[in-house]
């Protein structure tokens, strides 16, 4: 495997590029694959959208723009259908930190309205969004790589930045786990594929040992459909538990009766235990 870029290295791992953002000490850690959309062949992947620190993350710069055109009279509250994933995490987040499913959540969506920092990957917030993968393709089985990329990244073949990323950003994201604690960590995306890159990266082992899971079954809340599965590790975290549910969206976990039953459960488990640390997280 080719050493990568030292640029691309240190966005990738010290400032995990490719992240929504949020509080570093949050008790609920809500983890994707990477981000969709466009694929980065024509523009300097390390300046989109600003800085990727985590506390400026491209969610907050969207919320930024969507109400500022909300204000002028040029968009509606209700949050645009391209960003199904941004929706449904922040729903589940909702549900999970306030314990009031659907009240007042498009307000927290859309949280940089009222200036308020606990909303939506807010830097004061209950939530810190991730991504085991910093680039950003159409879908997670796009397979096309540009001269671009590989000079940004030092990769000719995107195999080798996913084989590198298994190492290097997956232990980084590791460190930073451990350093912060969380109460949960939720990964969405519960295809046997996804689930083993999340085991690898979060699982109590680390990345050489395989994690085992626990399974269980959610029914779902229209009655003519399947339940879906969601599956449970132990994180390297002492006390958190990892939670790998189905996709959000996709035609997976996209309805928001499905979203909020799930997120009450889990609240109901981790209070149970004792685990809760969820008061005063939300606006």
């Amino acid at each position: 495997m080719p050493d990568a870029n030292t640029n691309f290295t240190r966005w990738a791992t010290l400032e995990l590029g490719g992240c929504d953002g949020g509080n570093l000490s949050a008790p609920l850690w809500i983890c994707g694959l990477e981000w969709g959309g466009e694929m980065l062949s024509d523009t300097d992947i390390f300046n989109r959208k600003g800085d990727f620190f985590l506390k400026t993350g491209w969610a907050e710069e969207v919320n930024r723009q969507i109400l500022i055109k909300k204000q002028k009279g040029e968009c509606s509250l209700t949050p645009p259908s391209r960003w199904t994933y941004c929706r449904c995490a922040s729903r589940f987040a909702w549900a999970f930190l306030s314990e009031r499913p659907g009240s007042d959540w498009e307000k927290y969506y859309y949280t940089r309205e009222l200036n308020n920092k606990k909303g939506y990957c807010g830097f004061d917030g209950g939530l810190l969004s991730l991504n085991l993968f910093p680039l950003s393709f159409p879908n997670f089985e796009h397979k096309q790589w540009s001269n671009k990329l590989e000079i940004s990244t030092g990769f000719s073949k995107k195999c080798e930045y996913r084989e590198w990323c298994e190492i290097h950003r997956f232990q980084a994201l590791q460190e930073l786990m451990k350093r912060n604690s969380p109460v949960i960590l939720v990964c969405a995306g519960n295809d046997e594929k996804y689930r083993s890159y999340y085991l690898k990266a979060f699982g109590e082992h680390g990345v050489k040992t395989p994690c085992p899971v626990t399974r269980h079954m959610f029914m779902n809340t229209k009655r003519k459909q399947p339940g879906y599965e969601v599956c449970t590790f132990n994180t390297v975290v002492l006390g958190c538990t990892g939670y790998i549910i189905p996709f959000f969206g996709r035609g997976q976990l996209q309805g928001y009766k499905d979203i909020d039953c799930l997120a009450g459960k889990i609240r109901k488990d981790l209070t149970e235990s004792g685990r809760t640390r969820l008061e005063g997280y939300w606006p």
